[in-house]
């Protein structure tokens, strides 16, 4: 049985891209040095997952952090799909009953949703509709897009400190209220889902 502090793992635990990497995948999104475009870059990551890695850097003297693709991750998801693929062909080959499932279909339709969420130009736009949408809401800060800083492979954005909505006890020491924080995140769901008609991907 997968435990919650597992799934937490896949959030906390990536290992991080070298220097080198990040420097190849940064100049693979820009033509010229990616470093020219900042006052300061900072190559400790605050946060890595397993599609991208996360640096803060100042640009015109704004705070901002790096969502950064980590290299040939695109070629590396094409493999690991067609393999998905493959089994998925066998299995409705030598299980008919899982015919009527449709496991080619369903490992298809997770293909495009990757291609989707290794777009970054895509998570970019949902970040300024999202803003758009609750602008002049107080109960929500969404961070500023520099879209003229964001790729395929890169997102940059305004840095937002906070504290991780997992760690409960950190926000009751600093004097949250953790149900005002539940409600307000329920409202801002259901409103986007409902009064926007925004799914988010």
């Amino acid at each position: 049985m997968i435990t919650f502090s597992e799934m937490k793992k896949l959030q906390a635990s990536v290992d991080l891209s070298p220097r080198m990497l990040l420097e190849q995948s940064l100049n693979r999104s820009w033509a010229s040095p990616s470093r020219n475009c900042f006052e300061s870059f900072d190559d400790k990551p605050l946060a890595a997952a397993s599609l991208a890695q996360v640096h803060r850097a100042v640009y015109k003297s704004k705070q901002v952090v790096l969502k950064v693709q980590r290299l040939n991750i695109t070629e590396i998801t094409e493999a690991d799909i067609e393999i998905m693929r493959s089994l998925a062909g066998l299995a409705e080959r030598y299980y008919p009953a899982l015919y009527s499932v449709n496991t080619v279909g369903l490992v298809n339709e997770f293909a495009e949703q990757m291609k989707k969420e290794l777009d970054f130009r895509m998570e970019a736009n949902n970040l300024r509709r999202f803003a758009q949408n609750f602008e002049g809401d107080d109960t929500i800060h969404v961070p500023e897009v520099y879209m003229d800083l964001c790729t395929r492979r890169v997102i940059t954005m305004e840095f937002l400190d906070g504290i991780n909505i997992s760690d409960t006890k950190r926000l009751r020491d600093e004097g949250y209220n953790l149900q005002l924080i539940a409600r307000r995140g329920a409202i801002l769901g259901f409103r986007s889902t409902f009064e926007y008609g925004f799914f988010p991907c």
